[in-house]
């Protein structure tokens, strides 16, 4: 298979084989710090740009899911690497439903808020190091919060 295939697959939800979304989890903990440190070296004012209205985030699961997906997408493009969009675009549809459900966990979201709080003072002070330690901090901890999702279901 290749990328298309996953991407089929992830369209499928109700037919996901099993520990895919921890794998993908796993695939984004790999690629976020990368694409993340390369976003404040390339287009720091682009994150800055996005980042600055995440006081009006809704405190609903959806709302986080699609600021969420955004993040990560502006993330890639402000990476200049055009292939870590091409990765994430293809599980958009699988992004916003998990999220949907990864966000239901109030704690999960107050933890991606801190996050965006970190991560808007790192692109204001143009410091990649600390955006791709934040960025493997907070995927390693994603993992962590989709398991307690999953233990719910």
């Amino acid at each position: 298979g290749n990328l298309a295939v996953l991407a089929a697959i992830s369209q499928h939800q109700a037919h996901l084989p099993e520990n895919f979304v921890i794998n993908l989890l796993t695939v984004r903990h790999l690629l976020a710090p990368t694409y993340t440190r390369l976003a404040i070296e390339n287009d720091p004012q682009r994150i800055r740009n996005f980042l600055e209205d995440r006081d009006h985030i809704l405190d609903i699961p959806l709302e986080y899911a699609i600021t969420d997906w955004t993040l990560h997408h502006t993330l890639t493009i402000a990476s200049g690497n055009p292939v870590f969009t091409l990765i994430l675009n293809g599980f958009h549809t699988l992004y916003i439903e998990m999220g949907k459900q990864y966000f239901s966990l109030q704690e999960a979201r107050v933890h991606s808020r801190t996050f965006y709080e970190k991560l808007y003072q790192y692109a204001v002070n143009d410091d990649p190091s600390a955006a791709e330690k934040l960025s493997e901090e907070v995927m390693q901890k994603s993992l962590d919060f989709w398991q307690m999702v999953e233990q719910r279901v």
